[in-house]
């Protein structure tokens, strides 16, 4: 969690001087007004991040290495494994009837699994909903990411049977209160210092292009606007980022000093 929190805050840090150093050049050739430029490129990198981040769909990582592993275990072998699994998991508090593409419990919660790696949508929940809608009064999918929100905004206007989706959290949790998870191997991996991660995510490869870029608009700038000299050092500082994000610093220090 700490790890995503740390990611957002730096991709938002740059995102924000993106935009914002591009505002200020284009208020700049427009007027020479201080504050006016330092208003416009205030709230054209607020804007930009506020959006950038609002529109991001990527899919984060899980965190727990139970979990991961488990989930990583499903996905690999299958829906017929996990199914399996789950099956087992139910039979010891309910009465199971294998329906082919799902589980009943009891006669009246049909028991989906969907052992993939990203979230449930509207077209994936429809054939679960067919299959089972004559039969059950509650449709139950476990997957790995949860429903996205045409999928949830689906589920809230569907009649009977209601649907209830789960994600990895969820399912892991209930295996593993029924002792049903499948045989996993974990390794523990050294813990590493905040500041460490911190930077590699900052010197990662793919920021190379958001600092050249930012370095780009400095020096443009630097042209337009007073005091040029500030523009010209953070541009420096922005491009020298930029190459040692390219040449992916971090992981030629990390093997010349041997760190697993």
């Amino acid at each position: 969690m700490k790890k995503r929190r740390v990611s957002g805050i730096i991709d938002g840090i740059l995102t924000f001087l993106a935009a914002g150093f591009l505002s200020v050049a284009a208020a700049g050739y427009f007027t020479r007004d201080t504050a006016a430029i330092l208003c416009a490129g205030l709230t054209g990198g607020l804007a930009v991040a506020y959006f950038a981040a609002l529109f991001r769909e990527r899919r984060e990582p899980c965190e727990n290495a139970g979990i991961r592993e488990a989930m990583t275990q499903l996905i690999y072998n299958g829906k017929p494994f996990a199914l399996g699994l789950f099956k087992s998991a139910l039979e010891k508090t309910y009465a199971v009837e294998d329906c082919g593409d799902y589980l009943l419990a009891e006669g009246v919660t049909a028991v989906f699994v969907r052992p993939a790696a990203d979230k449930l949508t509207a077209a994936n929940l429809a054939p679960m909903y067919a299959a089972c809608r004559k039969r059950a009064k509650r449709l139950l999918c476990f997957g790995y990411d949860g429903a996205d929100k045409d999928c949830r905004d689906l589920i809230d206007v569907l009649p009977e049977p209601a649907v209830t989706v789960f994600d990895h959290e969820r399912a892991y949790a209930f295996l593993k209160s029924r002792d049903a998870l499948p045989p996993v191997e974990i390794v523990l991996k050294p813990s590493r210092s905040r500041g460490g991660g911190a930077l590699r995510h900052a010197l990662a490869p793919d920021k190379s292009r958001r600092y050249t870029v930012a370095a780009l608009v400095l020096l443009l700038s630097s042209f337009i606007m007073p005091r040029s000299v500030y523009y010209i050092i953070v541009a420096s500082l922005c491009l020298a980022a930029a190459v040692l994000s390219g040449i992916d610093i971090t992981k030629r220090l990390k093997k010349r000093s041997g760190a697993p």
